[in-house]
């Protein structure tokens, strides 16, 4: 005879996608979202706004990887586009979230990002272009490394001051403290902070 538990159990096992899945769908409101279902049966949403599932990463040991899901979408801040990516784990916990791109009148932001063969780091290479009284142009790596169930900065040499690396610092580390521990989905805070409000 099956316990009743597992009776209960396999409807949720049998809907849960076997690779993450985003899908749009509809609120209460009306109003449109992103929905990642995951593997394990947890869902991530996000704003619907040029949402897409860019990538999954078998992160750590060989032998027992963990995933990463990271899904960009639109986080505009007030006229001046911008898209972030999120990196969500097994369980649909945000580990961080990071800007990959950037428009406006006086400067540009392009992230690209890529897993290191070691896989426990994650390269967020990045060009900038911005202007005071005149234009400048910068291009570095960010990293973040797998560091118990977390994605953490992982800087390979100081940063110098007056630079727009240096100036995006101060979000990055504001965001890692707000995602510590990670929240279990997308907050309010962490959308206020990188629409910079």
């Amino acid at each position: 005879m099956v316990p009743r538990r597992s009776l209960l159990l396999a409807p949720a096992a049998l809907l849960a996608p076997a690779r993450p899945m985003l899908t749009l769908e509809q609120t209460d409101s009306r109003r449109l979202e992103a929905c990642l279902a995951l593997p394990s049966g947890a869902v991530f949403t996000c704003p619907a706004r040029r949402a897409r599932l860019v990538a999954t990463l078998a992160m750590g040991a060989f032998a027992a990887p963990e995933p990463v899901s990271i899904v960009r979408f639109g986080a505009d801040a007030g006229p001046i586009p911008q898209d972030v990516l999120a990196f969500v784990n097994a369980e649909g916990r945000l580990l961080a979230l990071e800007r990959a791109t950037w428009q406006a009148a006086d400067g540009t932001l392009d992230t690209r990002i890529a897993m290191l063969p070691d896989r426990r780091h994650i390269t967020l290479s990045r060009v900038l272009a911005w202007r005071d009284t005149q234009w400048h142009h910068e291009a570095w790596t960010d990293y973040l490394r797998a560091d118990h169930g977390r994605l953490v900065d992982a800087p390979q040499r100081p940063i110098l001051e007056g630079t727009g690396q240096h100036r995006l610092i101060a979000l990055r580390a504001a965001m890692q403290a707000l995602l510590s521990p990670p929240p279990l989905g997308l907050t309010g805070e962490a959308m206020d902070l990188i629409r910079g409000k």
